[in-house]
């Protein structure tokens, strides 16, 4: 089952004065991201914002990679890719 997500981003304005960018995006993903984020929860390795960062990063990574998968660049990308989801996930089912 694939799982759509939308991202949204806003630039925190420095004073009352600015408005702040912001802008929205949409992704898909086999996997359930608040599922992994709940998983994780209990791991201490990471602040909160940190763990939602990194999970959030790397699923629209992924996407992104899958979804262009005859761009050459994402191409080129991919073995990386794959190493370091392999290195995250050894990470953080050793230390929950």
């Amino acid at each position: 089952m694939k799982h759509t997500y939308r991202v949204a981003l806003k630039e925190l304005a420095l004073s009352q004065k600015e408005a702040g960018r912001s802008l929205q995006f949409e992704f898909g993903s086999h996997d359930d991201v608040f599922a992994i984020l709940e998983r994780l929860s209990g791991n201490d390795a990471l602040d909160e914002d940190t763990r939602a960062a990194l999970i959030v990063g790397v699923k629209t990574l992924g996407s992104a990679l899958l979804s262009n998968p005859k761009s050459p660049e994402m191409f080129q990308l991919l073995p990386h890719f794959k190493g370091l989801m392999m290195e995250l996930k050894a990470v953080f089912t050793e230390n929950p």
